[in-house]
């Protein structure tokens, strides 16, 4: 079989657009596969809010490796991991490369805020120098043993200094070795449009959560293809989905003492075992099993 590094590559070099949905567990990975996606994204948001904090740059490669591994070791299909600054200097980059690969990650993200990062739906992000996040891609790239491992390199600049500084950034990154590029807070047609023709390697739409109901016409599939983008990735869909329905089915049960009025938001226990693979795994140990 192909291995998930190229298939990665293969899906951002096809003439047709890649949709990749983001999940922040195993769960949500494997409902991914199992709905006919080619690939999955842990968003480093969706991340941290499963573990019960704000994505501010608390938790440590270590915390997100370990999540990481465990989704990509999930599913067949390959997993792009946000892997944040890159958690510090150039060593870090470099270990966090060692780590990503080694642990079966596809591809990760690395972005041009200073560390500690802020979510990038939030305000008030600081940027490192161009010629810092350079250095940063360069080590990426040198890092990695596998050469079809990707290195996507994001950057935050267009909230605060404007699109030509970030489509200034996004040709520094491609100039530095990045594979594919990302230019974060996209939210007009235009600006979107002028991402897609300054790129010369795969470029990457992120909608942002905060900017869903605004851009939502302009982020399908055929739209963003026609404008020349590669992949769209949307990071935090299982996420807010999983916070609306424990909101309703918590207000339901509060109010009534039981659950009748929220059951049509609820998955069949048997469509759960069958994500889990729950039969299959039970009938392989009886396979081996030779006592009554």
């Amino acid at each position: 079989m192909t291995s998930k590094t190229k298939r990665l590559r293969a899906l951002l070099s096809s003439r047709d657009i890649a949709v990749v949905p983001g999940c922040y567990d195993p769960f949500g990975a494997r409902m991914i596969e199992r709905a006919g996606f080619s690939a999955a994204y842990m968003s480093g948001f969706s991340l941290a809010a499963s573990v019960g904090k704000p994505d501010i740059g608390l938790l440590t490669m270590t915390d997100v490796l370990a999540h990481a591994k465990a989704i990509a070791q999930s599913v067949s299909i390959p997993l792009i991991a946000d892997a944040d600054t890159g958690y510090g200097g150039l060593l870090n980059v470099i270990e966090t490369v060692r780590c990503f690969e080694a642990a079966g990650i596809a591809g990760i993200q690395l972005e041009d805020q200073v560390t500690p990062k802020k979510c990038g739906a939030l305000a008030g992000k600081e940027l490192v120098s161009i010629g810092l996040m350079q250095d940063k891609i360069r080590a990426a790239v040198a890092a990695r043993t596998d050469p079809d491992f990707i290195i996507i390199g994001r950057t935050d600049a267009l909230a605060n200094e404007g699109l030509d500084e970030a489509l200034r950034r996004l040709k520094a990154w491609e100039e530095a070795g990045a594979d594919a590029t990302m230019v974060l807070d996209l939210s007009e047609e235009s600006q979107m449009r002028a991402v897609a023709a300054a790129a010369t390697r795969p470029t990457i739409m992120l909608p942002m959560s905060n900017l869903h109901q605004k851009i939502s016409k302009l982020v399908t599939a055929q739209a963003l293809e026609k404008m020349g983008f590669s992949m769209v990735i949307h990071p935090s869909i299982l996420l807010l989905a999983m916070a609306a329905a424990h909101r309703e089915v918590l207000k339901v049960l509060k109010a009534d003492g039981g659950i009748d009025r929220a059951l049509p938001l609820f998955a069949p226990f048997s469509e759960i075992n069958q994500v889990l693979d729950t039969e299959a795994i039970i009938a392989m140990g009886a396979r081996f099993t030779t006592t009554n």
